[in-house]
């Protein structure tokens, strides 16, 4: 399932799930924008410390914009995964 502009990931550790808030200006997934590899988090906090995060991890061959498509349980920088996803459209499943 992939994975778009909005979708939360899944947290880490005492971290809470966030949203994306990043996407392709141009490519909409259910009329939203497609996420992508190197797409930013909101932060997310665990008592004071706080952080933000990037997509790593994407499709080895489905791309938007040249870069790789985020899809449900694609890696976070941070440590977290893609969590909620598109109900009806899959990339590499």
């Amino acid at each position: 399932e992939v994975h778009r502009k909005g979708d939360l990931c899944t947290g880490h550790d005492c971290w809470p799930p966030r949203p994306n808030n990043q996407g392709s200006p141009d490519v909409f997934t259910n009329d939203i924008p497609q996420h992508r590899i190197t797409d930013s988090w909101s932060s997310h906090c665990c008592g004071p410390p706080c952080h933000g995060a990037n997509t790593i991890e994407g499709s080895p061959d489905v791309f938007v914009n040249d870069l790789k498509m985020a899809r449900k349980t694609d890696d976070v920088s941070c440590g977290s995964k893609c969590g909620t996803h598109s109900p009806d459209v899959w990339a590499n499943e």
